[in-house]
């Protein structure tokens, strides 16, 4: 596989999804390759996928185009989200970002033992770069791990890397299906990942129907400071499980704008604005009777106001074929209060 480079962008803008859900990883910096290229060409060679001969295909992203022209074989995810989609089509990675606030195994509850194979990848101060190398990946998947030109550069001079394919806050997780089916040469495999969990949803609003029109708000709240941190952008990946679902924003969010990247920073005294008929809150552990105005918010007072657990507000935040399934069921009596 080669790499072409093209666009001018020399940074992206801090993303908040990871503060979002209350977590941090660090930008992925990602050097050394082991084994010859003698090697990994003779692995390639017969290499098909199940849907036939693979076709190069080049693939476009916020740092510029890369040229896949074999099928890749050892892909190594540094997103969460990407991880998912790899999964939920069937291959699995050869490394993942891994982190103990996923879960007790450092993986999230719906990846169950699919990584069990696979060799985690840890933040700290960065990227491990002995564990990483010994990986040998022929294509690095990375979104916010990169966060300017210069982090892909140093990845791009290596390995054969896609970033982010928009600069969104959180990519839709349909249209990262679709961009892996063709990184695969697997567009119809993909496809079908996208019409199964698509139906699964469906089933919920036809179960649900008195969900359609509700509001919602999700938001993060952190105790130093005071602060929230909430979906604000309607066209956020993260928006589009909700939308789907029959549900909008709430009014009192909307009227704040869509933030920074999706997301907007409110101070404690704004908290009025999570009116939406259903509130999901992350609150890093503290308690709510803790949170000054959270009981006379329109949901709390419903009953219809959810404290979300990690790797639930993960599932939410960063949602993809396999934690949409898992989410809904985690919400699911909220979502049916609300509904009725």
């Amino acid at each position: 596989m080669g790499v072409a480079r093209n666009g001018s962008g020399e940074g992206r803008p801090r993303v908040l999804l990871r503060s979002c859900v209350g977590m941090a990883v660090a930008a992925a910096l990602l050097v050394g390759c082991g084994g010859s290229d003698s090697e990994s060409t003779a692995a390639k060679t017969t290499v098909t996928t199940s849907e036939g001969e693979f076709t190069p295909v080049t693939i476009e992203h916020v740092f510029g185009t890369t040229e896949i022209t074999e099928r890749p074989q050892r892909i190594v995810s540094l997103d969460p989200q990407w991880t998912d989609v790899l999964l939920a089509m069937g291959e699995t990675p050869v490394g993942f970002v891994s982190s103990p606030q996923f879960g007790e195994r450092g993986t999230f509850p719906w990846q169950e033992d699919l990584l069990a194979n696979s060799e985690p990848i840890t933040y700290t101060d960065g990227v491990p770069v002995e564990a990483v190398a010994k990986l040998r990946p022929d294509l690095v998947l990375a979104t916010y791990a990169l966060e300017s030109k210069a982090d892909y550069e140093k990845l791009a001079g290596q390995f054969d890397v896609v970033a982010s394919p928009t600069e969104e806050q959180v990519q839709k997780w349909e249209d990262l299906t679709d961009l892996t089916g063709k990184i695969l040469g697997e567009p119809a495999a993909a496809e079908r990942v996208v019409e199964k969990v698509t139906k699964t949803v469906d089933s919920v609003v036809s179960d649900l129907p008195g969900l359609k029109g509700k509001t919602i708000a999700f938001a993060n709240y952190y105790a130093p400071g005071n602060q929230l941190i909430v979906l604000s952008d309607p066209d956020d990946g993260a928006n589009v499980l909700f939308s789907r679902l029959g549900l909008e924003l709430a009014p009192g969010i909307l009227a704040l704008g869509e933030g920074v990247n999706g997301r907007a920073e409110l101070s404690l005294e704004q908290i009025d604005a999570l009116d939406g008929d259903i509130l999901l809150a992350l609150t890093n552990g503290t308690d709510t009777a803790d949170i000054v105005g959270w009981d006379t918010l329109p949901a709390v007072e419903a009953g219809t106001a959810k404290v979300l657990d990690t790797p639930t507000a993960w599932a939410l935040n960063s949602p993809s074929p396999l934690s949409v399934p898992w989410a809904i069921e985690q919400i699911r009596p909220t979502l049916a209060s609300a509904a009725n």
